[in-house]
């Protein structure tokens, strides 16, 4: 499992480019963020972003970078702003509201074409509930992983939390720290690289559902929407709780709009697939893969190296 993080105008440069020349379009952008209190009352330090077919997990460093992460423009004179603006790329997080929140805040940025995963989960669940699941419970339960794979995941993310998290004598300031700590690298490292897994595992109970995917795409709007208004309050007990009024209802998905298409459709695959040597490095981290960048690119590579614990 390899991470680049990017620091410097020149890697955004060639982050956009990567993306505008990707072999696979759209690509599909997987995302999440951190920060200190993340959302319009805090500050983003990190953006990860996930671009299949490429393995390599990007670490997007917004806290040193600050606007130059999303104004800096590309030889095309596209920005990441624009991208993630954009109607044509499809973005998939796994609970989108405080990253939105948090991106429409500190920089203006009104996010288009979101997948909330978090979402699908949800509607797709085989016993129906009022409450969101976690991320680390769907990586749990349906990322496809083993018994061995899933407690390497949550040992790596346990060693981040108990650098940031107040409860166990963290603080939220290394995010801000540099050079980052390798264990909070790979920390959110871990936040995204399997949630193409998810994506396909939801994406599969979904067939056959279109008038309930279409629902799920306004869902994700909604939330978006929400999170840029005033009122928006991302803490507490009512963020846990699903959707209400959500129609479970199948149709010929007249009305089904891209990127729900997208997700619906039988190419949903190779849109999540990495191109590794074995298939075991989309999720195995105890044997780093070597990462060439261009000469001009002043990106740091860094080479996570998780001890297994069983």
């Amino acid at each position: 499992m390899s991470t680049i993080l990017i620091d410097s105008e020149e890697g955004v440069r060639h982050l956009i480019e990567e993306i505008e020349s990707s072999s696979l379009q759209p690509p599909f952008l997987f995302m999440d963020l951190e920060g200190i209190y993340l959302g319009r009352l805090g500050s983003i330090a990190i953006l990860q972003l996930l671009v299949p077919p490429n393995p390599i997990v990007r670490l997007l460093d917004v806290h040193v970078l600050q606007k130059s992460a999303f104004e800096t423009k590309s030889s095309t004179g596209t920005t990441f702003k624009d991208i993630l603006e954009s109607d044509r790329y499809p973005k998939a997080f796994f609970d989108l509201r405080n990253d939105s929140d948090a991106l429409y805040s500190h920089f203006g940025i009104r996010l288009q074409s979101v997948i909330d995963i978090q979402l699908l989960e949800f509607v797709t669940r085989m016993v129906p509930g009022r409450f969101l699941k976690s991320l680390a419970k769907s990586i749990e339960e349906d990322s496809g992983i083993n018994y061995y794979e899933v407690k390497e995941w949550q040992a790596g993310k346990e060693a981040g939390y108990m650098l940031f998290d107040p409860l166990k004598g963290g603080s939220y300031d290394v995010f801000n720290h540099r050079p980052l700590d390798e264990a909070i690298v790979d920390y959110c490292t871990r936040d995204v690289v399997l949630l193409p897994a998810l994506l396909q595992a939801y994406a599969r109970r979904l067939r056959g559902w279109e008038n309930l995917a279409i629902n799920l795409q306004l869902e994700a709007e909604k939330r978006v929407s929400l999170s840029q208004s005033a009122t928006y309050n991302g803490k507490g007990q009512h963020m846990a709780q699903g959707p209400k009024g959500i129609q479970y209802c199948s149709s010929n998905g007249s009305g089904l709009t891209f990127p729900m298409s997208l997700v619906l459709s039988p190419d949903l695959p190779q849109y999540c697939i990495m191109k590794t040597d074995t298939p075991e490095e989309m999720v195995d981290t105890s044997t780093p893969t070597s990462t060439c960048l261009p000469a001009a690119s002043t990106e740091s590579v860094l080479e996570i190296s998780v001890a297994r614990e069983f």
